[in-house]
């Protein structure tokens, strides 16, 4: 029976070892008796007290991390893609507008001179000739139809009879409607350029 207090009491003291200390009775003899018990004790109970201060330990908080640091890489990798994407797109539509407008001034001056030719042969000389409004924005800028029947002044649109408006009417849609076309080449060209990358 004392035996097994004793055992009782050897298990207690364990238990409080290791609850309060971390400590194994093996361990225990690595490490040397206070000189002053009273102020290990008090220097232990204020250490545990700034421990109880810090809060409860967020044991899933490493895996927490891990799981956002992969997001936060993730999402790093998506934006630079969509960083390279859109700076790649800026240079395909860069040189769409250049090709387009290339085309269109290339278009633009044959049709210009072949203007004039025909209003030549039709009315028996005189000239005709078709103006870009601002040569600096070729694709958007407003075409100006100046003509000269032989033996007559310089006239703009505005000074035309209705026969006359209504052809000049004509040419003006079909030269925006090679704009389109051209906008819708280059673009196509474009995209078939890119869905082969």
């Amino acid at each position: 029976m004392k035996r097994d207090k004793v055992k009782e009491d050897i298990d207690r003291d364990t238990n409080k070892l290791w609850e309060e200390y971390e400590i194994t009775p093996n361990n225990a003899s690595d490490f040397k008796k206070p000189d002053n018990v009273n102020v290990a004790s008090k220097l232990v109970n204020e250490l545990r007290g700034k421990i109880r201060d810090l809060g409860s330990v967020n044991v899933d908080s490493i895996d927490e991390y891990k799981e956002l640091s992969k997001r936060y890489d993730f999402m790093c990798e998506q934006r630079l893609d969509i960083e390279n994407t859109m700076a790649k797109l800026r240079d395909v539509i860069g040189e769409m507008i250049d090709t387009m407008k290339e085309q269109f001034i290339k278009q633009f001056n044959i049709i210009n001179k072949d203007f004039g030719m025909v209003f030549r042969e039709l009315f028996g000389g005189g000239k005709a000739s078709l103006i870009l409004e601002d040569e600096g924005n070729v694709l958007e800028c407003g075409i100006e139809i100046v003509v000269q029947p032989p033996r007559k002044e310089t006239s703009k649109y505005d000074t035309f009879i209705s026969v006359e408006k209504g052809l000049l009417q004509q040419l003006r849609f079909c030269l925006q409607c090679l704009r389109l076309i051209l906008h819708l080449f280059v673009c196509l060209m474009r995209l078939k350029r890119l869905w082969m990358m």
